[in-house]
């Protein structure tokens, strides 16, 4: 009986078990069916608010902290006043206050993001790439399909040599623009642009493609998509999901930023056409070369910089206009209003040299630009050319004689030229007046001479010996140095006195200064003498100064010295030099021609 009930159990076990195991997998479908609609539900709560996020315009209240906002609001429209003015410090710095007013609160995540990128682009103008990075990271780790971080976080890793990571983000950079299929925006081209200067630096990088992403909606519904991408697949779309590129980082929850536009990046005559290309037939169209594209980019980017830097001009940031007229130089090197302007700009800092020199390659990118002449005749003006800076304008007159510029800046170096010869004639009446009286003293016969006593005077005392002469102010005899390293060693002592300088130098004749230092002079013993003498000298005897600047000129080798000086030390001997003009120095006794043969060997 035992028997036959277990037999009968073994029989009943097969259906047993297909019962329980159908239990267990209609549980399992269930926990799977409420898990998949939990997903589904907390990724369209997702996707609702990605929406509304997207939709909502920067800096409404919409129920968060309108203080907070305004003031942030008000710091970052005057940041942008001041970067359209070229003030990219400045600009940087007030953006950083508006981050300050608006805090670390999650609901002022968007608006806190705008600052960060356009402090970005404060950054990357002034070369302070590890700023900029800091910044654009800020940015792409709310967005990281932001275009213009990628682009400056390229230019400035490109900036600090990093070409591999300036290569990926543009390549990430231009992955996002072909998925969108409007064709490559300003940024598109800037970024294939860098990525092509990368791969010139690191060959290494030209065997890396650019990633291929799918088609991707437009910027105003990307972040919806986004969010309904997150949304977990059925079970059975997981073998698609495996089938991903490996390299792809997955999806995860984005805010869009809906970026302002910076004043230096505009829309290039490609992305302009296309407004309003639906009304238009295509085949009307004049398909341009990327050549001609690539050109007109150039072309617009370097008039921004010109804006920019004529903005620093007139807010007197001549340095930083230079940097900015160079750049625009840089991107287009045939317009001769880049060089007039960078010309203009070395002007304002009384630098000739450099003024000069913009002024000629503008003539040499247009012979005919009465502006090119204009600033050539100002640098040479400025040089002390004076019958050259006649003669440029006399050319720029020529060719646009309507110019007030030009013809008053003519009229003035005309009349400057003209009173430089009546102030040379007047000297030269002056220089022959006294020859005559000098000859006329001659003639006459010299008053008996009384024999001087016998004492210290004729004697040889120390390192010094009497060659005769006496000073105006009654010093007794002039005493030359017995060696060069006595000379030496006084002029290092009383190099930071003047006045105990110019009274130990009124004692020593002018001629002796080429006879002792005949192995050269130095700048530090030079231009004590030049200040002593211009402080002192010229005003208490304008002889004995020309004595010593002409002793100086004949030291050998005394113009390299002159032409090692700075700006400042060679403006100050050639004053002094001017100033020991005959016509200008009281009481001088030499002639013209000495004091142009001594201008001539310290002035080049």
């Amino acid at each position: 009986m035992q028997g036959k009930y277990q037999a009968l159990e073994e029989a009943k076990r097969p259906e047993r078990e297909r019962k329980e195991r159908g239990e267990r997998e209609a549980r399992k479908r269930k926990e799977e069916e409420d898990k998949l609609a939990k997903a589904q539900a907390e990724a369209a709560a997702a996707a609702e608010a990605a929406k509304a996020k997207a939709k909502a315009v920067p800096w409404e209240a919409r129920g968060r902290d309108a203080k907070r906002l305004a003031a942030g609001k008000e710091l970052k429209d005057k940041a942008d006043e001041m970067f359209k003015k070229g003030l990219f410090e400045q600009a940087a710095d007030v953006y950083s206050e508006s981050l300050g007013a608006l805090g670390e609160a999650e609901e002022f995540e968007g608006e806190r993001t705008l600052c960060y990128s356009n402090r970005a682009a404060c950054r990357l103008q002034v070369r302070d790439y590890g700023a900029t990075i800091a910044d654009c990271n800020e940015v792409l780790c709310v967005d990281e399909d932001n275009v213009k971080a990628l682009l400056r976080r390229a230019q400035s890793n490109e900036g600090l040599e990093r070409y591999a990571k300036a290569a990926r983000d543009c390549r990430e950079l231009l992955s996002i623009e072909y998925a969108r299929g409007e064709g490559l925006s300003n940024v598109g081209l800037k970024a294939r642009e860098c990525l092509e200067r990368c791969k010139k630096q690191d060959p290494e990088q030209r065997s890396i493609p650019i990633p291929v992403r799918s088609s991707s909606p437009p910027r105003a519904a990307a972040a919806p998509a986004a969010a309904a991408a997150a949304a977990p697949a059925p079970a059975p779309a997981k073998e698609d999901a495996a089938a991903a590129p490996a390299g792809r980082k997955p999806q995860g929850k984005k805010v869009q930023i809906v970026e302002e536009e910076e004043e230096e990046e505009v829309a290039s005559p490609a992305t302009k056409g296309k407004e309003g290309a639906g009304a238009k037939e295509e085949g009307a169209k004049k398909t341009k070369s990327f050549a001609e594209i690539q050109h007109e980019n150039k072309v617009l980017e370097a008039q921004q910089c010109k804006e920019r830097g004529n903005a620093a001009f007139k807010a007197g940031k001549h340095h930083n206009a230079i940097m900015h007229y160079s750049a625009a130089i840089d991107l287009i090197p045939t317009d001769p209003a880049f060089y007039t302007n960078l010309a203009a700009a070395h002007y304002a800092l009384k630098d000739y040299p450099n003024t000069l020199k913009m002024a000629e390659q503008a003539l040499k990118a247009d012979n005919k630009s009465a502006k090119g002449h204009y600033r050539r005749a100002q640098a040479l003006e400025g040089l002390g050319r004076h019958a050259d800076a006649r003669a440029a304008y006399e050319e720029g007159v020529a060719i646009l004689p309507a110019s007030e510029q030009l013809r008053s800046g003519l009229a003035a170096v005309t009349a400057r030229l003209e009173a430089q010869k009546g102030a040379e004639a007047e000297a030269l009446a002056k220089l022959k007046a006294m020859e005559s009286a000098k000859q006329q003293q001659q003639r006459q016969p010299p008053p008996p001479q009384q024999e001087a006593p016998k004492g210290k005077e004729g004697a040889v005392k120390g390192d010094a010996h009497i060659i005769g002469g006496e000073s105006k102010g009654g010093a007794g005899r002039r005493q030359a140095p017995g060696s060069a390293a006595a000379l030496k060693k006084q002029l290092k002592t009383l190099q930071r006195d003047g006045k105990a300088l110019y009274g130990y130098l009124d004692t020593v004749p002018g001629d002796s200064i080429g006879k002792l230092l005949v192995g050269g002079i130095e700048e530090e013993q030079l231009m004590p003498v030049v200040r002593a003498l211009d402080d002192h000298g010229v005003d208490g005897d304008a002889g004995h100064a020309f004595e010593m600047v002409r002793g100086v000129s004949r030291v050998p080798r005394v113009g390299i010295t002159v032409r090692m000086l700075d700006r400042k030390d060679a403006n100050r001997l050639e004053k002094l030099v001017l100033r020991l003009h005959p016509a200008k120095a009281a009481g001088a006794s030499y002639s013209l021609e000495e004091w142009d043969a001594v201008r001539k060997a310290l002035i080049s």
